[in-house]
């Protein structure tokens, strides 16, 4: 079973970027203006809802850090693409636009995921799936 990706793009101006990205996997990208004017384009080809791809915006109004707005948007992405709404759930995220430190590695971590590769322009988090579950009557 492949893994799903998704992304997660903090990058206020990720721009033209997003229409490559968003045809690959679904990425949740920062409400800014220049991100906007991408997603709008994209919505307006694409208005079908997909998880596989397309945008999601989330705004950063009202965080004073950027670990505060990880850990709102992780826990947006894991109830939209988690185990209880996508089969497979997210097995792979591709972080753009956030410093890799200790409160990131810790914020993925509270999810089951661990750094797996830093590339120049973004970094990747995966985690294993969980156990199918047993229903027992």
């Amino acid at each position: 079973m492949t893994a799903h990706h998704v992304a997660i793009v903090f990058d206020p101006d990720f721009g033209d970027a997003l229409r490559t990205l968003a045809q690959q996997m679904h990425v949740w990208v920062v409400d800014t203006p220049a991100n906007k004017i991408i997603a709008r384009e994209i919505w307006a080809r694409h208005p079908e809802d997909s998880l596989e791809a397309g945008v999601t915006t989330f705004d950063r109004t009202g965080y004073s850090d950027a670990y505060g707005l990880l850990d709102s948007v992780l826990g947006s992405v894991d109830d939209h693409h988690g185990v209880f709404d996508h089969d497979p759930p997210w097995g792979m995220l591709h972080i753009f636009g956030l410093p890799l430190d200790v409160r990131v590695r810790e914020s993925l971590a509270s999810y089951g995921a661990t750094v797996t590769e830093v590339l120049a322009d973004h970094f990747t988090a995966s985690r294993q799936p969980p156990p199918a579950m047993i229903v027992r009557e």
